[in-house]
């Protein structure tokens, strides 16, 4: 195995399991070594700041699919909180479907019967084969009405729907979208949408979303993909000069914002880093068309293979409801850019790889103001806007990196401050690449970006989960929140039962354990309540017994759905909460065989001053330890 260095993280980041669900392409049931199993797991369980090949796991190994082919093709994954716990959704280009996903019994993988279709577009037109579509999808959980809103993209000509945005939601909670009135088409050509341009009016005409994602307050925003702009050769122009104007795409390279009005989409420009169409350029970014001082440069790209040829690739977003200094959401942008490999040099001759901006929406309007917008990392190997480059080990190889030679890939901020995205890292070891503001100053600083996930290898290949030979294929993934998801479990670890919900965290209190496993000789094994309240005491109960029927706890004054899953259960001791609603409790286990196989099961008890009941606890699900050699 490749050398697994990785220099102390700094503050925050040292603290942080990182956790992914990494959707893979050439999937299937039957896993390794020939196929990638539909969904990996990466969850840093040691808070060591890497994610070892032991620490990857198979997340989703039996997905629905009916594609001739037996393979499901998972391009992106969104989660959202529904009554307590979350939900995975999923699109599964190969079966042309979107599939839901709940960890009911909270081991921290999705088991078959967790998983079901959401919505199905189906095969292609033909019948005959994959639909390779929606590749991507945002999701809305509607407090007003405690549903789900699913916007996914399609943008097959092979469909036997029609190209756009389709609204999915699952109005009798049955867990899909597939009954009448739960679909319709919100965004298409056909709809006859149009936004002001510089111009005049601008009509959105091209189907081609290739990203979706929605705002706190559930304006969704999608990103229209254009295709090159070929110049035309300007007559007898010596050097050459192309001209550009005759082949500007009015309406695409942009992010547009959509209002939802009960199923009716109101379009407005919601993001313009681009002058490859005819739409209000954002005016923090240079204008190369015009003269300007704004203090970020240009996106589009000339490509320097092609020397009559332009693009741009402003496609990656993400959204944090309450990342910003004071709570407020943000917003993060980058492109799938690199600076060596590709040549992707900007129309001002600018390396813009490895930028990513920020925006805080401080007055929480869900438009993008003057002033809210700043350079959030930059490895570029130039300074903007007074941002200086900033480089990053790479953990495989255990050198700097200062510029992508690769194309970044995918791209997810979190709940818990992280910046996340996948970056190719030379076309073996796919990697993760973490932005981690530790010290909250609004910019990531050297020593706060590191590669703490890659794809493992041995002398036959890629390590479970993923195919030996191929390796994982990712299009977009989701990082979750510090300690959201508990498990995967190891050996001798069973959770068992429910958690009650928290009203002050809006989650399911749950059971997790880190450390490695209950092993002999283990002395660092831990377990610990997760979604809690911060800094309030917590009370971990134990017995050796399980109780044969869990006891209501209801009754006794505490909130409904709190169970004791032990039959005589001691109090331990009283832990406290962490930032994040963490508690903690050591468990080390002896260095003796006499205890292999010797079995005892823990739950927590938790205070939460939002409760009303006679009872302010809580109660999370147990975990049962059965000690291994």
């Amino acid at each position: 195995m490749k050398t697994r260095f990785l220099p102390l993280l700094a503050l925050a980041s040292a603290a942080a399991a990182q956790d992914f669900v990494l959707p893979t392409g050439y999937a299937s049931a039957s896993g390794p070594p020939l196929d990638n199993y539909p969904a990996a797991r990466a969850k840093d369980a040691n808070f060591d700041g890497i994610i070892l090949p032991e620490e990857i796991h198979a997340f989703a190994t039996v997905l629905p699919t009916q594609a001739p082919s037996g393979v499901n093709f998972m391009t992106d994954c969104q989660m959202v909180v529904e009554n307590g716990e979350p939900v995975f959704y999923f699109t599964d280009s190969e079966d042309g479907q979107v599939v839901r996903c709940r960890d009911d019994n909270h081991n921290g993988v999705i088991d078959a019967n967790e998983a079901g279709v959401f919505f199905r577009f189906g095969l292609n037109s033909a019948g005959t084969g994959g639909l390779f579509a929606p590749d991507t999808l945002g999701v809305y959980r509607d407090p007003a009405t405690n549903t789900t809103r699913v916007y996914a993209a399609l943008d097959s000509f092979n469909a036997t729907y029609g190209r756009g945005i389709y609204r999915l939601v699952d109005l009798n909670g049955d867990g899909d979208a597939m009954d009448n009135g739960e679909s319709g088409l919100f965004v298409a050509a056909s709809l006859g949408l149009s936004v002001p341009g510089v111009s005049g009016p601008v009509s959105i005409t091209r189907d081609f979303w290739s990203q979706v994602r929605v705002l706190p307050g559930g304006k969704v925003v999608a990103y229209a993909s254009g295709a090159a702009v070929n110049g035309v050769l300007v007559p007898n122009s010596n050097p050459p000069v192309y001209d550009y104007s005759t082949n500007i795409q009015p309406e695409m390279n942009c992010w547009y914002g959509f209002t939802d009005n009960n199923g009716t989409a109101v379009p407005e420009v919601f993001f313009n880093a681009s002058t490859l169409n005819d739409l209000p350029l954002n005016p923090a970014f240079d204008d190369p068309r015009v003269p300007s001082t704004s203090a970020f440069p240009n996106w589009d790209i000339q490509v320097l293979a092609q020397t009559a040829q332009r693009r741009c690739f402003t496609r990656w977003m993400d959204v944090v409801p309450n990342g910003g200094p004071n709570g407020e959401p943000v917003y993060y942008f980058a492109a799938s850019y690199n600076t060596l490999g590709l040549g992707d040099i900007n129309l001002n001759g600018q390396q813009i790889g490895g930028l990513v901006y920020r925006a805080v929406d401080s007055n929480n309007n869900q438009v993008i103001d003057v002033g809210e917008l700043s350079l959030y990392c930059n490895v570029s190997t130039q300074t903007y806007a007074g941002v200086a480059p900033i480089s990053f080990v790479n953990t495989v190889a255990n050198l700097p990196v200062t510029q992508f030679v690769d194309r970044t890939w995918g791209f997810s901020a979190d709940l818990s401050g992280g910046v996340h995205f996948i970056y190719a890292n030379g076309g073996t070891n796919e990697a993760v690449i973490s932005a981690i503001d530790a010290n909250q100053n609004g910019v990531i600083d050297q020593g706060e970006l590191t590669m703490p996930f890659y794809t493992p290898t041995d002398a036959l290949g890629y390590l479970s989960p993923f195919a030996q030979a191929l390796g994982p294929y990712f299009d977009d993934f989701q990082a979750l929140p510090n300690l959201l998801l508990p498990g995967p479990f190891p050996a001798g670890v069973t959770p068992i039962g429910n958690g009650c919900v928290s009203p002050t965290s809006g989650k399911e209190v749950l059971m997790d354990a880190f450390f490695g496993g209950p092993t002999v000789g283990n002395a660092n094994f831990e377990v610990a309540s997760i979604r809690g309240v911060p800094s309030l005491p917590v009370f971990p109960v134990a017995d050796f017994v399980l109780a044969p029927t869990p006891l209501n706890l209801s009754v006794f004054g505490l909130p409904t759905g709190c169970f004791s899953y032990l039959q005589a259960p001691i109090t331990l001791n009283t832990v406290f909460a962490d930032a994040a609603g963490v508690a903690r409790q050591p468990a080390p286990i002896p260095n003796a065989p006499a205890f292999i196989g010797v079995s005892f099961a823990l739950q927590f008890v938790i205070f939460d001053p939002l409760l009303t009941t006679a009872v302010p606890y809580l109660t999370t699900n147990a975990l049962q330890i059965t000690v291994q050699p």
